[in-house]
């Protein structure tokens, strides 16, 4: 909301807004040197958010035994609307409860109520006392569940996600670990091609035949025959 309890026109809605807080002009750190330091003066829901947190963690402060539900129904039942929306149906996808009032939420006696708070329970069921969620802003609102995935099919698929990554990884190494204990590709000693293998040349024991190289001599004498001299020696 902005600085006159308005919602801010860039400001989410819907009807999951259960509470607003200020978020226009708001003083932070920023990175940027300017003429005023390091701050700035900025809007954006980022900076209610951290007014809504720094609430609950006031009131959890002086409230240790209450539960995250009963912080929540102590912000809504003291929330404000703005002097001239008295007639809004709350929530309402823009002011949800209406804005969050961190001094009433810490001094006004607010009974605890259920655990769960004033929304219905995370097993699908109701809250104890629905109708009186929003206090004396209440006018007999009825607050419904928003549906989505559900946290064990989320984990269920992550886990099926892992497993298929894992599967993976191995075939991969197994593949790999198999061509490294397959040896060199053929072509090598005894490869097809290669040196002594189907359509290979086979290596002369007695070294590379020359002109003074000697000849093996006719069949059946012995010892071989004197090397041959060239023609015209």
């Amino acid at each position: 909301m902005d600085d006159h309890g308005y919602v801010w026109n860039k400001s989410n809605y819907g009807s999951h807004v259960k509470l607003i807080a200020p978020g226009v002009h708001i003083r932070s750190a920023s990175s940027v040197v300017d003429v005023n330091g390091k701050y700035r003066l900025a809007n954006g829901t980022s900076d209610s958010t951290a007014y809504v947190s720094a609430t609950a963690a006031l009131l959890r402060a002086k409230f240790p035994n209450l539960s995250a539900g009963q912080i929540a129904n102590r912000m809504i039942k003291t929330a404000g609307i703005p002097e001239d929306k008295p007639n809004l149906k709350l929530p309402d996808p823009h002011y949800g409860y209406g804005f969050i009032k961190p001094y009433s939420a810490l001094t006004k006696n607010v009974p605890a109520g259920p655990k769960d708070g004033p929304f219905p329970a995370l097993s699908g069921g109701t809250s104890s006392d629905p109708s009186s969620a929003a206090g004396n802003n209440a006018t007999g609102p009825k607050i419904s569940s928003q549906k989505g995935l559900s946290a064990p099919f989320i984990i269920l698929i992550a886990v099926v996600g892992v497993a298929l990554l894992a599967i993976v990884v191995v075939i991969v190494l197994v593949a790999k670990k198999k061509n490294r204990r397959n040896g060199p590709p053929p072509g090598g000693f005894g490869g097809p091609g290669g040196p002594g293998g189907p359509g290979g040349f086979v290596p002369n024991p007695q070294g590379p035949q020359g002109p003074y190289q000697q000849q093996p001599g006719a069949p059946g004498a012995y010892p071989p025959a004197p090397p041959t001299q060239p023609p015209g020696r």
